[in-house]
């Protein structure tokens, strides 16, 4: 008993000093450090265990969407479930700091924090920065202290502005015909009315979670639109949830490159990928453009440019990434641009369905049919003799662009 109450009064006294040197402590710092607490305390009387004896908790029941909106939810321990309720409950009212009570390790809290974060993109006024303080005589009851968004009005008006934002979009989105298309209105909407914020990544990857950005959040996309990843992501799910469809944000990185993030949807039963953000290129000339390149792919499309997340730290949330592997309502293969090998009738039936677009976009099956469907169209001239573009070419100029990596070809028509 007495190794007990001296260990707990230890650990109190380390995280205050701790946390009154260092008051921007990004979660993946208080995990290290709290891995370093916990390593000093192993042994002793009472042997190795962290924390004293708990009761039984019981999970909350979840119903309807709460089922897949909370997917990370469901990767907890029973402990760590009941902080997350408790959490959520706290923030979702607009709370700044939640006491959170007796907890078994300071993991269990900052798993159920990043669990709630990542379940609830509409909690946008917060992100993995935080501090937690203890106060202690026989137990340990802790209080959690994210960082809040600052000089963007209060969290009532922003989040007043994020809800009219979502509650508009989503209405526009359902006058389209079918599930697919209010889907597709609601990215295209993304992309058309956001702006990668450029000037501001190199700031939000340097702060490290003391800050939180307008950009990195739903907040930013949807309302100041600007976002940067993390944004464009957290903004389609808050959209796509409300519409009912089940969607999560999946972190990970460019191939070799900078952290990354994009969604993971279901649709019939089929779970997919979209990057909102890579299909908002930013162009050299500052035009805005839409693209469909990281609309509805599978795993095999997504993983010649994105990599996966990996997780190094066995105290944190690992990442759910879903089994793509479905092709059907892949954006080329639905609205018919899909050419699996290059045939003159094929390319004829793909311009005559965009025909009265100002681009016109093939993609084909391997690398070989590209290449025979550019020497054919543009080295042989036979792009002016398929029928539905004929007489909008006549002898007018055009350009076009070969994307080996994506399989594709556009033209731009005048």
């Amino acid at each position: 008993m007495k190794a007990i109450l001296l260990r707990a009064l230890a650990l109190l006294l380390v995280l205050v000093l701790t946390l009154s040197l260092c008051t921007a402590c990004s979660l993946d710092g208080l995990l290290a450090f709290i891995n370093n607490v916990n390593s000093s305390f192993k042994g002793g009387e009472d042997g190795g265990e962290d924390g004293g004896s708990k009761g039984p908790l019981t999970p909350p029941v979840l119903e309807g969407s709460d089922l897949y909106n909370r997917a990370y939810y469901q990767t907890l321990t029973d402990e760590e479930k009941l902080i997350y309720t408790t959490l959520y409950q706290g923030f979702s009212s607009l709370s700044t700091s939640v006491e959170v009570g007796e907890a078994s390790s300071q993991y269990a809290i900052f798993r159920a924090f990043s669990a709630v974060l990542r379940d609830y993109p509409t909690l946008f006024w917060m992100n993995g920065g935080t501090s937690l303080s203890g106060e202690t005589l026989l137990t340990t009851k802790y209080t959690i202290t994210p960082y809040i968004l600052q000089g963007e009005g209060s969290l009532a008006e922003m989040k007043a502005a994020l809800d009219g934002v979502v509650a508009e979009v989503v209405a526009n989105a359902r006058q389209e015909a079918t599930l697919y298309e209010q889907i597709l209105y609601i990215h295209d909407y993304l992309v058309n009315n956001c702006v990668y914020d450029s000037e501001s990544v190199d700031d939000i990857m340097s702060a490290s979670g003391s800050t939180v950005h307008p950009s990195s959040t739903a907040y930013g996309c949807l309302v100041k639109g600007k976002a940067v990843c993390a944004g464009y992501a957290a903004a389609f799910s808050i959209l796509l949830q409300e519409l009912g469809v089940p969607c999560i944000r999946v972190r990970g990185s460019r191939i070799g490159g900078e952290a990354h993030e994009w969604n993971a949807l279901n649709f019939d039963g089929e779970s997919y990928y979209v990057d909102v953000t890579w299909n908002d290129p930013v162009t050299t000339d500052g035009s805005n453009t839409l693209s469909h390149l990281y609309y509805f792919i599978n795993e095999a499309e997504l993983t010649k440019t994105h990599a996966f997340r990996e997780n190094k730290d066995e105290n944190a949330l690992d990442e759910i990434i879903p089994t793509c592997t479905a092709t059907e309502y892949e954006y080329y293969r639905y609205f018919g641009y899909y050419c699996e090998s290059y045939s003159r009738t094929a390319f004829q039936s793909v311009a005559q369905k965009q025909k009265d677009n100002e681009t016109v976009t093939a993609r084909f099956g391997s690398l070989s049919a590209l290449r025979a469907a550019k020497t054919d169209l543009v080295d042989n001239g036979y792009l002016r003799s398929v029928p539905a573009l004929a007489l909008r070419l006549g002898g007018k100029a055009f350009t076009y662009a070969v994307n080996e990596e994506a399989l594709t070809v556009t033209f731009y028509l005048p």
